[in-house]
């Protein structure tokens, strides 16, 4: 949607939120116009096209899915040239057609990172993704290369070749020998989360040294040398959401990934904390923010929120204040990130003489009637 004019783009989003259910049809719209823009990007030629006949191809895996920067059933090339005057590339390419795309520059200044990534919903299915500044001819606006594969058909297939290792093992020593890192998804450090980027949900990767939001497009990859800091916000007591203050050109730029659940926390706080990022969820202009936003939350919704994980190091005695019987029937449960750490038990205080007379009974029901409204 974000390739969409910005006029288009914020109509359909209207209607997104007005009616949820269109969101699917909507996407699967934009999917038919990708396809369509894919038959114009055929017709664009390659320039510097090459002759595979001056060339040895050592590895091909046919009949890939291509998810970007176009969408096909391809066959993915690794070649070596039979002259020093050639480098080895990276090509994809139909049977019996000219390649789609080309990779000639395999090396660190241009393949900026390569990994291969687990698809939640497809447990025998992987992703190859590849991030690179340019490709022969910068044609297809040199987005990132997407290939989703069956892993299982694909070691099948390779079985003589792989019977001492593992298809990806024996892939990332291919890309080495061509000149380029392909990293590895690892269970023991690396892990992904469901998240949302406005409307679209994906899946957020958070990886040895790079944060990677996928499969749509945009395919967004923050490399840890760009991210200045990461702070929580919008914590409710099913999901929260993370805002990444990254570095782009010669500014800061903010994306917020919405609708975590809450059991993920733990794990990406601890990842945030080991990797060195800057938690700025308690600077005082965050602080500032969030006390505008709950300055008329009750003593119960403190309460609500310790019982989060980690809501302890984000809800602020000073931040919620009693405002004792409540007329407001909006109350939804939701708050921000306040400052101050507090280690009391999150009961409200007495603030008058009025309530110093209140029988525990009294007490009692106060607090329930103000849950109550809360979790409505």
């Amino acid at each position: 949607m974000e390739n969409l004019p910005s006029n288009l783009s914020e109509q359909i989003k209207n209607l997104i939120e007005k009616y949820p259910e269109t969101e699917n049809v909507f996407n699967q719209l934009i999917d038919l116009v990708d396809e369509g823009t894919l038959k114009e990007a055929k017709r664009v030629k390659i320039s510097n096209e090459i002759n595979f006949a001056d060339y040895t191809v050592i590895l091909q895996l046919p009949s890939l899915s291509v998810q970007s920067p176009f969408r096909s059933k391809s066959n993915l090339i690794f070649a070596c040239p039979k002259s020093d005057t050639s480098k080895p590339i990276l090509a994809i390419a139909k049977t019996n057609e000219k390649p789609q795309l080309i990779l000639d520059k395999l090396n660190d200044e241009n393949v900026l990172y390569a990994v291969i990534l687990p698809i939640p919903e497809k447990k025998d299915f992987k992703n190859l993704a590849i991030f690179y500044k340019e490709n022969m001819g910068g044609v297809h606006k040199n987005e990132p290369l997407l290939i989703q594969y069956n892993e299982s058909l694909i070691s099948e297939s390779l079985k003589l070749i792989l019977q001492k290792m593992t298809f990806p093992t024996y892939f990332q020593r291919q890309c080495s020998m061509l000149g380029f890192k392909l990293n590895l998804f690892t269970e023991s450090k690396d892990f992904y989360v469901v998240a949302h980027k406005g409307s679209k949900e994906g899946f957020l990767y958070f990886l040895e040294d790079q944060i990677l939001f996928g499969f749509k497009k945009p395919i967004l990859l923050f490399e840890k040398s760009q991210i200045e800091s990461i702070n929580y916000s919008s914590v409710t007591r099913l999901t929260f959401s993370i805002t990444l203050s990254y570095k782009e050109a010669d500014k800061t730029a903010k994306i917020e990934f919405s609708m975590i659940d809450q059991a993920e926390f733990d794990k990406i706080d601890n990842y945030v904390k080991a990797k060195g990022f800057t938690d700025k969820s308690l600077t005082e202009e965050l602080k500032a923010k969030s006390n505008m936003k709950n300055n008329e939350t009750s003593g119960a919704l403190r309460e609500a929120a310790l019982q989060i994980p980690g809501g302890e190091k984000i809800v602020g005695e000073s931040n919620i204040e009693v405002q004792g019987d409540s007329d407001d029937e909006d109350v939804d449960g939701t708050y921000q990130f306040n400052g101050n750490e507090s280690e009391d038990d999150g009961s409200p205080p007495n603030t008058d003489e009025e309530t110093e007379e209140k029988g525990d009974d009294a007490k009692e029901d106060d607090l329930n009637q103000e849950a109550i409204k809360i979790d409505n």
